[in-house]
């Protein structure tokens, strides 16, 4: 009977108030209460929009995803929290961590982006309102995209050309079938 694969854990054990247990149950009641009312507001906030039309404007654009992007950081993160706050086992599986981590990260560098947008829409509303809806164009924002997507492309090129020469040079054409078939 083998043992199987240890140089990666299935679980990890979350410490977190290990030696005062006490301050538990009422953390769990603030964060559920947090957590409840989070939700609540952000999708107010989504629903809100989506009914009215005169809340179909940039600005609100850029709060519904705002709102958008709180509800997918707060999903991410506060169940498990909540579930080892109650739960006397303290655990989280190493993908679920993996998973909790990509997602948290995905979410909150969106959000970075998102707020930088923000920023920019308010700058030229205030210091150039004349010439706002010029600026702010559906066609120039999606044209001022497109350096970033090619930013994301030529990485991919160019680590995809180093992958090829390392392939190339192997020795022996067993050798690169070998790596081509994986």
């Amino acid at each position: 009977m083998g043992r199987g694969n240890m140089s990666f854990p299935n679980i990890f054990v979350l410490l977190g108030f290990s030696e005062f247990p006490w301050p538990e149950r009422p953390l769990f009641a603030v964060v559920l209460i947090s957590y409840l009312l989070s939700l609540v507001g952000n999708s107010s906030i989504l629903l809100l929009s989506l009914v009215d039309p005169r809340l179909q404007t940039p600005m609100y654009f850029f709060l519904d995803n705002l709102s958008l992007l709180d509800l997918c950081i707060t999903c991410t993160t506060v169940p498990q929290l909540l579930a080892n706050l109650w739960r006397p086992e303290k655990t989280i599986t190493s993908w679920g961590c993996i998973t909790q981590s990509y997602l948290f990260c995905l979410a909150a560098s969106t959000e970075c982006v998102l707020l930088a947008m923000m920023a920019i829409d308010r700058y030229v509303a205030i210091c150039w309102p004349f010439q706002y809806t010029l600026i702010m164009h559906p066609w120039a924002i999606t044209f001022a995209t497109i350096p970033f997507g090619m930013v994301a492309l030529l990485m991919m090129v160019i680590s995809y050309t180093f992958i090829a020469r390392a392939v190339l040079k192997l020795p022996s054409a067993e050798g690169r079938r070998k790596t081509l078939s994986t």
